[in-house]
């Protein structure tokens, strides 16, 4: 997969998370879910062995491994928010009917914009 160019890669790890995303947003079977949850699970695997390389290549040699923390911190940083949103929206929907259980959906949307914006922005950054 290298051959293809890292962005590519990029934008293809983004593509994968965006159909898991899409999937936890339209269904409300729990295996579908799970498989979901597996299919962004491949694409954060992918992110993982890709973006480091990537920043590497396109950073500035003094700050390449500053560039690289601040990546891993801005992952644990997103944990952190997933977890508060989660709480929230688990809090939010005890005041609904079983039936009426939408809140977490916000949370399954969130990575399809996200996902919209980041290959959006790909499009501006080179590569070697």
């Amino acid at each position: 997969l290298s051959n293809k160019g890292r962005k590519k890669l990029v934008k293809l790890a983004t593509l994968i998370n965006m159909i898991g995303s899409i999937m936890q947003v339209a269904t409300l079977e729990e295996i579908v879910v799970l498989v979901s949850k597996g299919i962004e699970g491949l694409s954060y695997g992918l992110w993982e062995q890709v973006v480091p390389i990537f920043l590497k290549e396109i950073s500035p040699y003094p700050i390449t491994g500053r560039i690289i923390v601040f990546h891993e911190w801005m992952i644990l940083t997103g944990n952190c928010v997933g977890f508060v949103m989660g709480t929230i929206t688990q809090l939010l929907d005890q005041f609904h009917s079983e039936n009426d259980k939408v809140w977490f959906r916000i949370i399954y949307t969130l990575p399809f914009l996200i996902g919209a914006i980041q290959i959006y922005l790909l499009s501006f950054v080179f590569e070697l």
